[in-house]
Parts: structure tokens; sequence; C-alpha cells
């Protein structure tokens, strides 16, 4: 009669240890564009280009009048995403070689490319493709040993992990890394 809750205790814990003790899993399986420009999103977008909305008149007017952005293949990425323009699309391409040429250093860039790289997928020639991909990944490398990393840099490599998942089998570990140790201890804690 005494082993009967002893007994019982074993059964509960083998039965909700895996539970207990499983390791989060960061597997993508969307498919691109994965970064903030969902169908919801897209559709809305879209609609405001068809709408020729406030909105859309006055980013359509500072394209027009030849202003400066500073983040010039972001907003190719964008037009390429919204009016399927494929010169932005292939502008952004030439911009990617250049960065993945000369390595990513920073995290703006490595923001900028995880962005390029995810709305701009389906048009990235293969080589251009796996070279920027490389580049992600050799920084996403570089960083994650680093001992601190800035909120800055932990968004932007979340975010080309995120990119390059799939495509780059050390995804799942970065994010893992990014997440659940370098959030948690580096920004929630801080």
């Amino acid at each position: 009669m005494r082993m009967l809750p002893v007994v019982a205790g074993f059964i509960a814990v083998a039965a909700f240890a895996p539970v207990a003790f499983a390791q989060a899993e960061y597997r993508i399986y969307n498919e691109h564009p994965r970064l903030f420009l969902d169908e919801d999103r897209l559709s809305r977008l879209r609609n405001d280009v068809e709408r020729q909305s406030q909105r859309w008149e006055t980013l359509s007017g500072l394209i027009e009048s030849g202003a400066e952005f500073p983040e010039r293949p972001l907003l190719d990425a964008l037009l390429y995403r919204l009016k399927a323009d494929e010169s932005a699309a292939m502008s952004t391409v030439e911009w990617s070689k250049s960065l993945a040429a000369g390595g990513i250093s920073n995290a703006a860039d490595l923001r900028l490319a995880a962005l390029v790289y995810d709305w701009c997928h389906d048009v990235f020639p293969a080589e251009e493709r796996s070279a920027l991909r490389d580049a992600m990944a050799t920084a996403l490398e570089t960083l994650l040993p680093q001992a601190n990393l800035d909120v800055g840099l932990i968004r932007a490599g979340t975010l080309a992990a995120i990119a390059i998942a799939g495509e780059w089998e050390g995804s799942e570990a970065a994010l893992g890394q990014l997440i659940n140790v370098r959030w948690k201890t580096q920004v929630e804690d801080a």
C-alpha cells in the first residue's frame, strides 16, 4: 500500500517530464516575406497604392522629386512588394552585392540586409542570394560570441536569423541564443 503513492508519483513525473524539460523550438515555417509584411498588411498597403491614399501620395511625391532616403534599399524592396517594380527589386540586388562583398559589420546593415533579403527573396539570382545569406550568417557567427550585444544588434540578428531560416543550418541555434540568452539576460534583466 505504501508503494502506491510512490508509483503514482513516478508515473506522473514520467508523463510530464518531456513537457517540463522540452527545449523551445525556433523553426520558421512561413514563406517569404516573413518579416513585417504578412498578407493582411500587404493587402492594406496595396490598397493604399490603388486608391492613391494620402499616405501613398506623400511617399510617391518624395520618390518622384528625387528625395534622398537614408535606407533606399528598404524603400526599393517595399516598392517591389507593393507594385511589383522589378527595377526597384534589381536595385536592391545590386546594393546587396556590394554589401555582401564588403561584409556586414554593424546592426543597421544587418537589419537592412535581412529585410531586403526577405522582401525580395524571389527576385534574387541564386548567386547573389547565396552571397547575401552567407554574409548574414557570417555576421551572426561573429556577433553571437561577443560578451555584450546592444538591443539593436539583438534585433538585427533576430531578423537576419528569421530571414535566412531554412537556408542556413545555424538559424535555429542563433534564434535560440538571441532570444533565450541574449534577450532575457541583456535586455529583460537590465
